[in-house]
């Protein structure tokens, strides 16, 4: 199936030249779009594989972010007691575990995705970006059903959605741009050392405790130390996105620009490294 797919791309001349790219990150736009059917292919394959042999299947989707979501609110609301400002600690913890889910589920993802596709790369040219590119979509795809749960919830609790809504796909692409350049970065090194998944899971985990997702920003990070914090790309993300659904957190502003000022270097450096790592990736991997 995937040979059938791969020898329809691209479209045109029957031999294909191989050259370095060209610009300083070597980012080929039009390529990427060529490969679209690849990327689609590869997309559902994923989706598939995720799930596969698992005895709930689909119903994980939507699992997963809410037995994270009541098992931080009983630690953290109930045993705790840590703030949550003017919502329900449920609501709050909940509405910050969906977009951290689809983060760290993107990060995790494209940085093991060379090595999980590692059969592939030494068969058949095709865009390597395409790989941990897929990665993301698929956790985008999950959380476009977590965010549905959250919606829900929300209107269960008495904050049925509002305009300020259509604002949610700027901090789901800010969150999915911090992820992919963490992804490129790290997606060379777990191919050539496989622990390193490892240590990021753990990077990972102490980042959660650095964004507002169990914990409120006020009343619990000192003064001091604020604006400190709000120059994290993450804890801007989640206090927009909380401010879209439920009118608590920061709405668009200085700090959203700051944020992707920030991401854009994180993807654009990513993608350098990545490709030229990319380059020897078949003799290791």
């Amino acid at each position: 199936m995937l040979a059938e797919v791969l020898a329809r791309l691209p479209a045109g001349e029957a031999v294909t030249h191989i050259r370095p790219s060209g610009g300083r990150l070597g980012l080929d736009l039009k390529e990427l779009w060529d490969y679209r059917e690849l990327v689609y292919f590869l997309f559902m394959r994923k989706i598939k594989a995720d799930h596969r042999q698992m005895a709930l299947g689909p119903l994980w989707l939507i699992l997963r972010p809410v037995l994270s979501a009541v098992l931080y609110t009983l630690i953290f609301g109930t045993l705790a007691k840590l703030p949550s400002g003017n919502l329900p600690y449920a609501l709050y913890n909940f509405s910050a575990v969906v977009l951290w889910t689809f983060f760290t589920a993107s990060v995790v993802g494209a940085s093991t995705s060379l090595l999980e596709n590692r059969q592939l790369l030494g068969k058949v040219y095709f865009p390597r970006i395409v790989i941990p590119v897929v990665a993301v979509l698929s956790s985008l795809f999950t959380f476009g059903i977590s965010f549905v749960i959250l919606i829900l919830v929300a209107i269960g609790f008495g904050y049925p959605p509002t305009p300020m809504l259509l604002l949610v796909p700027i901090y789901v692409l800010l969150t999915g741009l911090i992820a992919l350049g963490i992804g490129l970065w790290f997606a060379p090194w777990v191919v050539h050392y496989r622990d390193v998944a490892n240590l990021l899971d753990y990077g990972l985990l102490a980042y959660m405790y650095l964004c507002p997702i169990v914990y409120a920003i006020e009343g619990f990070v000192p003064a001091k130390y604020e604006t400190l914090y709000r120059l994290n790309p993450m804890t801007n993300a989640i206090q927009g996105f909380r401010w879209c659904l439920l009118g608590e957190g920061d709405p668009p502003g200085a700090l959203l620009a700051l944020s992707f000022a920030l991401a854009l270097p994180l993807v654009l450096s990513g993608v350098l490294t990545f490709r030229r790592a990319v380059r020897s990736i078949v003799d290791v991997a």
